[in-house]
């Protein structure tokens, strides 16, 4: 049996390092087989959760009028998509500022910021449509989460039917 020399780059302590080379040497193998068998380990215990597919679904809609721009969407049909109303209202409350810029539009005056509803969540169920906007840590928590559903689709892909739960 060949095997092929794999390269991995990774961002780790050099005494992690160290240990990883060690017990790739004691086993015998590439330290990057190792790191592919601990992450699918790791993310087999640890898939990403609803509420995560439904924050990297929130991110997709935001993206849809192309990067940096708003996106409407109608809350909803959103909250009968994905998460029930109080539960989206309340990803959309946390996200808001961070990840995600959130306007609602309260049927009067137009959009305004999620945060200037004194009455905070509850103006979602009064206008029904939003805009979403991604923020640069949005951006780069929406790319974390992409990379996990590519690795777990992957990792599913290859797992044989007995370890597919």
């Amino acid at each position: 049996m060949v095997h092929t020399k794999k390269k991995a780059t990774f961002n780790i302590s050099e005494e992690t390092h160290q240990g990883l080379k060690l017990a790739a040497a004691v086993q015998r193998r590439e330290m990057v087989e190792l790191l592919e068998e601990a992450l699918s380990t790791y993310f087999g215990w640890n898939k990403m959760t609803k509420i995560e597919k439904d924050e990297l679904a929130l991110y997709r809609i935001a993206e849809r009028s192309g990067p940096g721009q708003a996106s409407q969407a109608d809350f909803n049909y959103l909250s009968n998509t994905l998460e029930p109303a109080p539960v989206l209202a309340q990803l959309l409350q946390h996200l808001d500022g961070r990840h995600l810029i959130v306007e609602v539009n309260d049927k009067r005056t137009g959009f305004k910021r999620f945060s200037a509803f004194p009455e905070g969540i509850d103006c979602l169920y009064r206008g029904g449509q939003i805009r979403l906007q991604l923020t640069i840590p949005g951006r780069l928590r929406f790319q974390q989460l992409m990379a996990r559903e590519e690795w777990e689709k992957k990792w599913e892909s290859a797992a044989p039917p007995a370890e597919r739960a």
